[in-house]
């Protein structure tokens, strides 16, 4: 699990030495990235009017977006969460593990088909 401060563009940048500093040590393994600090990006007082006339927040330094398209680039679950309101975390952590769990159980039933070694007769369904 990587964890970025959606409030601080500079560690968001550093996210891909820390990507590989994991595939060097195993190549396959979940990963899920989690922009925090969700709660103060959506505090109202912190809301300000742009150039566009559009609120804005100025303390977000990293988007929705650019954090969303980081985590598809290397293939990572992506969570925006909030730690102080709890907003998201469990999401954050039970869906990877559920996903881990299920990945499991079905190469579990693959490699028990495998030791039967089950025969199955071809059948045309033409």
């Amino acid at each position: 699990m990587f964890v970025y401060d959606i409030t601080n563009r500079k560690l968001f940048e550093q996210l891909d030495n820390f990507l590989d500093m994991i595939r060097d040590f195993r190549s396959n393994v979940e990963l899920v990235l989690v922009g925090n600090n969700l709660d103060l990006v959506n505090d109202e007082r912190n809301l300000i009017w742009n150039e566009e006339n559009k609120l804005k927040n100025p303390l977000r330094e990293v988007s929705y977006g650019d954090g969303l398209k980081y985590a598809m680039k290397h293939g990572m679950s992506f969570y925006e969460v909030s730690a102080w309101s709890g907003r998201n975390v469990s999401n954050a952590f039970e869906t990877p593990i559920t996903r881990v769990i299920a990945e499991n159980k079905q190469n579990h039933f693959v490699k028990k088909v495998k030791k039967k070694k089950w025969n199955v007769p071809f059948t045309n369904f033409n």
